[in-house]
């Protein structure tokens, strides 16, 4: 699905501490697009300046994503476990960004 069309069919939340269960945070230098989704099927999206945090709510495992714009056609998607976060350390578009999880 397009991405533009996925930020209209979303509920768009304000980024900030919130009690969840999956959540990234923007450890970039540039301000950018994240997608939290819970396999319960909770979704958030929202532009995250740098050292920003984005949470969703719900049980079980899901995905954090980032993109460099609304209408980007790639970015980068990991897995988080249950009651898991993730620190997006540096993007690179087509799904070659570091995340902290590849360090731990």
């Amino acid at each position: 699905m397009h991405l533009a069309l996925a930020l209209l069919a979303a509920h768009i939340f304000p980024a900030g501490p919130v009690s969840a269960d999956i959540c990234v945070t923007n450890a970039d230098r540039t301000r950018l697009l994240f997608v939290a989704e819970t396999d319960s099927g909770t979704r958030v999206i929202a532009w995250l300046d740098p050292s920003g945090r984005l949470c969703a709510e719900g049980a079980g495992a899901g995905r954090v994503s980032v993109y460099e714009a609304e209408d980007s056609l790639e970015g980068c998607t990991r897995l988080v476990p249950p009651d898991g976060a993730d620190v997006l350390l540096r993007y690179t578009a087509f799904d070659r960004c570091l995340w902290q999880s590849h360090l731990d």
